[in-house]
C-alpha cells in the first residue's frame, strides 16, 4: 500500500469517512471496484486474473484482497499471508529513539523538504539536483542517522531472539 488515508479534523462527516476507509481495506468488492472499475467495461478477467488493456499500477485500499493482476500468482493472497507468517521477525513493535540524532533528523528533513521543488518545474537539471540533494544529506548527517536506526534495530532484534 502506497498511501496514507486521513480524515480532516474539520470534516463534518468523520464517521462516514472512517466507515469508508474501513470498507476500503476490508471489502473486496469496493476495493476491486475502485482499483479496476467494472468488469468487461474497464477490465476483463482471464483465468481468474485481471487483464488490463494497458499497464495500470494505481491501487486503492488493501491489495491483499484485490483480484490478482495478470502478472501475479492466482493465489497471491495466500502467498502473502504465508510469507508474513513465515517471516522470522516483525517490526511492528520496534520504536526508534531519536534522542542521539535529533539534530541530524532536523537537518535532513530540511534538505528533504527541498525535494518537492522537482514538482514546480523549476528544476532544469534533474541529475544535478538529485546529486546536490545527496551531497546535502551526507553533509547533514544522514549516514549517522541511518547508522543509529540500524544500531537500535539490531539491538532490538537481538533482544527479540533472546
Amino acid at each position: 500500500m502506497m498511501y496514507a488515508e486521513c480524515i480532516p479534523a474539520s470534516s463534518r462527516h468523520k464517521d462516514e469517512a472512517f466507515d469508508f476507509i474501513t470498507r476500503l481495506y476490508t471489502d473486496p468488492y469496493l476495493t476491486n471496484l475502485l482499483t479496476y472499475g467494472i468488469e468487461n467495461r474497464t477490465y476483463t478477467m482471464t483465468n481468474g486474473k485481471v487483464d488490463f488493456p494497458f499497464i495500470h499500477e494505481l491501487t486503492y485500499g488493501n491489495t491483499y484482497i484485490t483480484y490478482p493482476r495478470f502478472y501475479e500468482f492466482i493465489d497471491k493472497n495466500e502467498r502473502y499471508w504465508r510469507l508474513n507468517d513465515e517471516l522470522p521477525y516483525t517490526y511492528y513493535d520496534f520504536i526508534f529513539d531519536p534522542t542521539n540524532v535529533r539534530e541530524e533528523i532536523k537537518n535532513t528533513n530540511l534538505v528533504m523538504n527541498k525535494v518537492s521543488d522537482i514538482l514546480t518545474g523549476n528544476v532544469k537539471d534533474f541529475d544535478a539536483f538529485i546529486s546536490d540533494i545527496k551531497e546535502q544529506l551526507d553533509r547533514n548527517g544522514l549516514t549517522r542517522l541511518l547508522n543509529e536506526v540500524n544500531r537500535q534495530r539490531n539491538e532490538w532484534i537481538q533482544k527479540k531472539q533472546g
